[in-house]
């Protein structure tokens, strides 16, 4: 283009300057490419800055790139905060109804839905107003998928693979699902590289996760484009927004957690060429193995939920609205709905929101308060290497708890590429600083010991009690399709009222630190073969186990060498809405009967079925509480606009018995929890439809296991929390199907 015409772009991070951003707008940008939190606090300072002005007044296009991102209270943040742009548009002499709003997604099972609700448009208001492109006419590559059998050893396999096509000269990334996978797998890559005496491979591989800053990597990206380095490990943070042509291979490590984000992965393979993905499930993640089915891989895409409408999350952005510019109640109504009348009378009533001539105003800085992308709300704590006193990294204090206590070794890969392992001397929680200091020891490994739980502080409501009708073992007795058992409905002895109690209140969830055990890590040939009992005991020089007669191989093998308590945990706590479901004496006693009934009937059988070991392993009320609460959460999405990763279930003890509790993960509340109180019997019918809709026997991730799962979805059984839910709101069997 001709260079009076070209268009100018400014793009601007967290880490961009104040200086530096008034430069850039000072050169009038035509586009300003940010991330949502940036423009969340710019927003604030707009009145004294007079390039942002001009900007908004021309502001003619917004774009929202990978929007299947935007879902649960990071959605419902991004579409409050969307409304608050237009009404800074129009504050500074804008149109913000002319603003054209374009939404991009690969992976989004609802994006016409999804596009109404980030813009605030309804498409039934004007329907011409909304287009969905649905095919696209880019050039793309043909990609093959390869799914290997569930791993047990799932990071060493990795590690092969990896090796193996660097060796044909690929280049890839590969997806892991927490930090600690992505540090196993390159250290495995190196001793199984020294190994195979090609150490120059395990050179040319770099981590990539969260805490690590800008420059860092930034300078990953120019490496692999430059052809410095081949392969990259990383978490979530690679999944999307990256365009790597180089990149010919994807290596998934494990499934994690959604269809969105595993296509997300995928497509990171094969940009300009044919590529190549390889799915290696996790033998240990049940969600794992059922995905290694095409037909469950290639089914519908999960659609995107949120509720901007939820009183705290709306009084947050009304607070940041006012201190942006002062607003009238007509205002409010028109930029946030009606809905939002009510929340701003409450906010002037308890002295939040202030009069003055030109309207409502807010004192202070509520941008502070809104943690935009959901979790919980922390600090940052600094890992800093003593001998120099350089910041090596910043994480998350919850991440810090868990991985640089005090005696924690602590593994990271330098700028230079290579591995160094560390030893953590201390860590200040007042000034949020970890003291590292690096060590030769590599043999060593620490493994925080931590407890989650719950605890209802004030109770919002009175308790409520749901009636119960009498159980029946029938669940459990009808889907046994391999005995011959015929069993007319049972109906426990107990003669004790049975309900169940539901408590809504408000709270906090705690992850507790109580300590660590210190393993030392052999990386020697072993006997993998689970049935021996040389499986993984050290066979060093041995090629086949001379019990089993099976080839040995190298794997990591840890031996425990002891534990340490701390005088004082390491506490990181969210305040949210608890919901908490007990159950009568009664009902656990009749509940306790029908699984003595179930063990009887599975005894008949010459082998006890696999999938029933659970009913010798726990209590039967923790088994239908367990069950009922996942049933629950996969139900949510169908009765109401909350997405299910904004609320999370446990179990806890509570006195003779058990008790569940429903808890919101956004620090404040979402308004997941309140839905299920409000909406508690329909749930459980919508839960109990899709129990007996789904095909499985004993329970799978369509109807009960839930990616993210505190208890690791141990304790699970289907009919125990059918039998629960049809006492509490029986079924019509009818279909179920998604909101429109």
């Amino acid at each position: 283009m001709p260079e009076a015409d070209r268009l100018t772009f400014a793009k601007m991070t967290g880490d961009t300057s104040k200086e530096a951003r008034e430069t850039l707008l000072a050169a009038h940008p035509h586009v300003i490419a940010l991330t949502p939190e940036l423009l969340h606090y710019q927003l604030r300072t707009t009145w004294r800055l007079e390039g942002w002005q001009a900007f908004f007044h021309d502001l003619r296009y917004v774009l929202i790139d990978e929007c299947h991102t935007y879902r649960g209270v990071f959605g419902a943040n991004m579409a409050l905060l969307l409304k608050r742009l237009k009404l800074v548009v129009d504050r500074y002499g804008g149109n913000a109804e002319a603003l054209q709003f374009i939404f991009l997604s690969a992976t989004c099972g609802n994006p016409t839905q999804l596009a109404q609700m980030l813009s605030g448009r309804k498409q039934r208001d004007s329907p011409k107003r909304l287009v969905w492109l649905k095919q696209s006419g880019a050039a793309t590559a043909a990609k093959r998928l390869l799914v290997t059998q569930p791993s047990h050893h799932t990071s060493a396999d990795v590690a092969r693979i990896m090796l193996y096509l660097m060796q044909q000269g690929l280049r890839g990334i590969t997806f892991c699902n927490s930090r600690h996978a992505v540090k196993s797998a390159v250290e495995l890559v190196t001793k199984e590289a020294n190994l195979q005496q090609r150490a120059d491979l395990a050179n040319r591989v770099a981590v990539f996760y969260g805490s690590l800053d800008d420059q860092r990597r930034s300078q990953i990206m120019r490496q692999l484009e430059a052809g410095e380095i081949d392969w990259i490990v990383g978490t979530e943070a690679l999944e999307a927004g990256i365009d790597l042509p180089v990149v010919d291979c994807a290596i998934l490590r494990g499934f994690p957690g959604s269809l969105t984000d595993f296509w997300q992965r995928v497509g990171r393979a094969g940009r300009k060429r044919q590529g190549l993905a390889i799915y290696v499930p996790v033998a240990q993640n049940l969600l794992d193995g059922y995905f290694t089915n095409r037909d469950r891989l290639f089914g519908t895409i999960e659609s995107i939920h949120f509720n901007p409408n939820y009183p705290i999350l709306l009084a947050k952005h009304l607070l940041c609205a006012a201190s942006e510019g002062s607003l009238s109640l007509t205002e409010i109504q028109q930029a946030f709905g009606k809905v939002s009348l009510p929340v701003a009378k409450v906010l002037i009533e308890r002295g939040h929101l202030h009069n003055s001539r030109k309207g409502l105003y807010s004192k202070g800085f509520p941008q502070g308060d809104i943690n935009f992308r959901g979790g919980v709300g922390m600090g940052t704590t600094k890992l800093v290497e003593q001998a120099t006193g350089k910041v090596l990294e910043s994480t998350s204090d919850e991440i810090a708890y868990r991985e640089v206590f005090p005696g924690a070794i602590y593994r990271r890969q330098d700028d230079d590429g290579q591995l160094a392992t560390y030893r953590s001397l201390s860590l200040d929680t007042t000034q949020r600083v970890a003291t590292l200091q690096r060590t030769a020891v590599d043999d060593l490994l620490t493994s925080a010991v931590l407890r989650l739980d719950a605890q209802c502080d004030q109770p919002l409501t009175p308790p409520k009690q749901v009636a119960v009708q009498p159980l029946t073992i029938w669940e459990i007795a009808g889907s046994l399709s391999t005995t011959q058992v015929e069993l007319s409905t049972f109906s426990p002895e107990s003669k004790e009222c049975q309900w169940l109690t539901l408590e809504l209140g408000f709270g906090s969830f705690r992850q507790v630190v109580e300590g660590y055990q210190r393993f030392m890590r052999l990386y020697q040939r072993t006997c993998l073969n689970r049935k021996c009992s040389h499986y993984r005991t050290p066979l060093p020089n041995t090629t086949t186990c001379l019990l089993c007669g099976k080839p040995t191989r190298e794997a990591e093998l840890l031996t425990l060498l002891d534990e340490e308590r701390f005088p004082e945990p390491y506490v990181t706590q969210h305040h949210t809405p608890i919901l908490t479901l007990s159950l009568s004496d009664g009902l656990i006693q009749s509940l306790q009967q029908i699984a003595g009934t179930a063990k009887a009937i599975l005894g008949m059988q010459e082998t006890i079925l696999k999938d029933y070991q659970v009913l010798w392993n726990y209590p039967a009320e923790y088994i239908a509480l367990h069950s009922l609460g996942h049933q629950i959460m996969t139900a949510l999405p169908m009765v109401v606009r909350t997405d299910s990763h904004d609320l999370e279930f446990v179990v806890q003890p509570d006195g003779s018995g058990s008790c569940g509790l429903f808890f919101d993960t956004a620090d404040g509340g979402n308004g997941a929890t309140e839905a299920v109180f409000n909406h508690f019997t329909q749930l459980c019918q919508t839960a109990a439809n899709l129990a007996h809709q789904c095909d499985c026997e004993t329970g799978c991730p369509r109807c009960l296991i839930q990616h993210g799962c505190p208890d690791r979805n141990q304790g699970l059984l289907k009919q125990m929390g059918l039998i629960l839910l049809e006492a509490i709101a029986p079924s019509s069997h009818s279909e179920v199907s998604p909101l429109p």
